[in-house]
């Protein structure tokens, strides 16, 4: 619980400094961005920009709006927008709502991160990456389109495990799946190691087609879901896996 524990610290600790300071943890950047770019694109699950608008919410600058059921259309993605530019970012994003119906492109800002772990394999909430023991590098880029009721977003990840060695739990199996569960390694999908060497991956991370009709919306997506009122156990889908 620590870990889910100091980021939601982090987290309440941006937004005061944000009203009391301006800017001393304001994310990379100075100019603001147009809304409608980057920003609203970047909506996924637990992602720092939802994670932002929340805290908004919370403050009453968000329109409330329920939570349990995500990731967000474009379309909830707009209503989720601050009612005015004086939020403590807003230097930074500048969420200002699109014309209806317009055509719109955006780049989904390129992002790079290092995870190290010194004695064992640990990591929450972090969709398809597996940090292993040692360094793990995880990259990420994309793009957006949207006219009218139609949004695409390509967003994939890849992700490279050090996947070093430590001592694991003996399962009684031999061969590949002796790295298998501890407890039940033939009932459960829950490795103690991904094998013995180096372990890469490229997932296509948030992409979603979908199309955004009156009562319904159709599409297809690899994009994280969470479903239910809670942050770290939300009961039916969760981005604990991709």
């Amino acid at each position: 619980m620590m870990p889910r524990f100091t980021r939601s610290l982090q987290s309440i600790c941006l937004l005061l400094s944000g009203l009391v300071s301006g800017g001393v943890f304001l994310p990379n950047g100075s100019s603001a961005q147009a809304a409608g770019g980057e920003v609203r694109d970047e909506v996924f699950v637990n992602s720092e920009i939802e994670n932002y608008l929340r805290l908004l919410q919370l403050t009453g600058a968000v329109a409330p709006y329920p939570w349990s059921i995500r990731s967000f259309s474009p379309g909830e993605a707009d209503r989720l927008l601050p009612r005015d530019s004086v939020h403590p970012w807003a230097g930074r994003y500048a969420l200002r709502a699109e014309e209806s119906g317009s055509f719109r492109v955006a780049l989904i800002r390129p992002g790079f991160e290092t995870i190290y772990n010194s004695a064992f394999p640990y990591g929450a909430n972090d969709g398809a990456v597996w940090a292993g023991r040692g360094l793990t590098t995880v990259a990420g880029v994309g793009a957006a389109a949207r006219l009218g009721p139609v949004s695409l977003t390509l967003a994939p990840i890849a992700f490279r495990a050090q996947n070093a060695e430590f001592e694991i739990a003996n399962n009684g199996l031999e061969g590949r799946l002796i790295f298998a569960d501890s407890w039940m390694p033939d009932r459960i999908d829950q490795p103690q190691r991904f094998g013995s060497e180096p372990y890469a991956r490229l997932d296509p991370g948030q992409s979603t087609l979908r199309v955004d009709l009156p009562g319904v919306a159709i599409g297809l997506s690899t994009a994280n879901q969470h479903w239910g009122p809670a942050a770290d156990h939300p009961i039916l889908l969760g981005n604990n896996a991709p």
